[in-house]
């Protein structure tokens, strides 16, 4: 059997994934039905861990974004227009932690908690931190882009994967971590962020989100 042109890349290193034992001791919510997103983190820290988590990704090709596919025929369009070429991968995640009286450490001040001042997006923004006293919540927004070149691909090839019925619940109607691995010809970026969850963007990013968790102990 002829190997895959690519494969499930290697797990971060125990380094990069440290930030993960910030979650240790709270309830965390995976705000998505996705078995891919569960996968990972699971892999990562299989302790359950109050935190939300939620993560979506789409496919975009010429400015184009393709989502998941309507039906068969879409799909067989869609893995058309990506044979033998590149496209991006985006996945956005926002992770929503609770504030206020009920959660001891994470008090705002009054003069912080102004929604007009701190819940506006910045689309150019490489993260978005936003502070919504409503709800007594920050949410911290932010995405990752992998680049994934499709190896020129048959007509035989595109319909015997589309008949799997794989491609059906995914963006851009594929899925790197099923079998169109053997479409992929390479994958520029975090590839953990072309099949769903950008693993090592999200544990810096969780350090940035828990600050009184890693600061230093005071001298």
């Amino acid at each position: 059997m002829k190997s895959p042109a690519w494969a499930w890349p290697p797990f971060p290193e125990a380094e990069a994934l440290a930030p993960l034992r910030l979650l240790r001791g709270k309830r965390v919510v995976l705000a998505s039905g996705s078995p891919r997103r569960r996968d990972i983190l699971l892999r990562a820290d299989p302790r359950p861990p109050e935190v939300v988590i939620g993560a979506d990704t789409v496919v975009a090709l010429d400015a184009q974004i393709l989502e998941k596919p309507r039906d068969a025929a879409d799909a067989l369009r869609m893995l058309r227009s990506l044979s033998g070429r590149q496209h991006s991968v985006i996945t956005g995640v926002a992770v929503v932690r609770p504030t206020g009286a009920g959660n001891p450490g994470t008090e705002r001040p009054e003069a912080e908690a102004n929604p007009e001042a701190e819940a506006e997006v910045n689309p150019d923004a490489e993260v978005n931190r936003e502070v919504h006293p409503e709800v007594d919540a920050e949410v911290t927004l932010f995405h990752e882009e992998a680049r994934v070149t499709f190896l020129p691909l048959s007509e035989a090839q595109l319909r015997d994967y589309v008949a799997t019925g794989e491609p059906l619940d995914k963006a851009g109607a594929y899925g790197l971590q099923g079998g169109a691995a053997a479409f992929a010809e390479r994958v520029e970026g975090d590839a953990l962020a072309a099949v769903g969850f950008p693993l090592r963007r999200f544990c810096r990013e969780l350090a940035a989100i828990f600050p009184e968790a890693t600061a230093p102990p005071p001298q």
